[in-house]
């Protein structure tokens, strides 16, 4: 939900930028194209990671929105971010680098806990 409330807003300042900057007659088409630029970040992907299963130290198991799982996944991390609502955990896998963000109001209050914990002691 924080996420969503995230790419709401900039999206919706991009948009008060474009009307700001742009002669009345365009805002037509700033608004048609901020709009589907929002439509494209909000709608669901069959790629999008549905669940994340690891720990720091092994391996992770990713379920993807199409029912696929990959195994095999690496945190690195010196790419992975922690805050106390967010924590952008950088998975590799072979020459692939996915970054998964998790918001607070997403995870188990616990298990985000545990894993910024985790984190900090290995970075």
């Amino acid at each position: 939900m924080a996420l969503t409330a995230l790419a709401l807003a900039l999206h919706l300042g991009g948009l008060i930028g474009a009307l700001y900057a742009l002669s009345p007659i365009a805002w037509p088409i700033a608004i048609a194209l901020v709009g589907a630029a929002l439509w494209h970040a909000l709608s669901l992907k069959p790629g999008d990671v549905i669940r994340a299963q690891g720990q720091i130290d092994g391996d992770w198991t990713l379920t993807y929105r199409d029912d696929r799982r990959e195994t095999g996944w690496q945190v690195d991390v010196r790419r992975s971010f922690c805050h106390p609502w967010l924590v952008i955990l950088a998975l590799q896998r072979g020459q692939r680098r996915i970054y998964l963000p998790l918001a607070a109001d997403v995870v188990a209050a616990e298990a985000l806990r545990r894993l910024r914990v985790s984190l900090r002691a290995a970075g």
